[in-house]
């Protein structure tokens, strides 16, 4: 399978409001545990076929 390089979407902070949302703070910890795991997934692929 071909990997892609992929980037994170993330809510930025918008320059009249001097903080974000609950539901864009939300979205933005979202999106970082999405990438950890990403991040994971692609260790075990890695490791998987010395198993095999």
């Amino acid at each position: 399978m071909a990997r892609t390089n992929r980037q994170s979407v993330t809510i930025a902070r918008d320059c009249n409001r001097s903080t974000l949302s609950k539901g864009q703070k939300t979205f933005n910890s979202l999106i970082q545990q999405i990438e950890k795991r990403r991040m994971r997934l692609s260790a075990w692929e890695t490791v998987t076929p010395t198993f095999q």
